[in-house]
């Protein structure tokens, strides 16, 4: 049977699309679903992990994202739920090659899952890159 972790995560960013739009905010909803055999009784450090991932997330905090320096020039380019998804899982498969691959070398990021919520919590649509 596998073993898999899933950490959640929210953050408020607003961006426009096309440049069409008024930049708007939206909640946006961040899922990071990580697999391997524990080691310990664990597969990572939740709450180092937690940490690592919340100075990702926090850059993109109460920013615009088509103009925040933070995430890739496709993000900004297109600030949607799926460049973002390839955003979060570049960052964050480079974190667990650098940080806990040696500790744990059946560590993998399984998922990505970035939702697209109105600021009432409602969402709107959501993509999951998954292996």
């Amino acid at each position: 049977m596998k073993t898999e972790l899933i950490v959640k995560f929210q953050f408020v960013a607003s961006h426009s699309l096309a440049g069409h739009e008024v930049p708007h905010p939206h909640l946006w909803n961040l899922e990071i679903v990580l697999s391997g055999t524990p080691k310990n009784g664990k597969i990572i450090d939740i709450i180092e992990f937690r940490e690592k991932i919340k100075g990702l997330v926090s850059q993109l905090e109460s920013q615009y994202l088509n103009d925040c320096a933070a995430v890739s020039p496709e993000v900004r380019e297109f600030p949607t739920c799926e460049t973002l998804c390839t955003y979060f899982q570049k960052a964050i498969s480079q974190l667990i090659s650098s940080a806990w691959i040696q500790e744990n070398p059946s560590l993998k990021l399984s998922s990505i899952l970035v939702a697209l919520c109105e600021m009432n919590g409602v969402e709107t649509g959501a993509v999951r890159l998954s292996d």
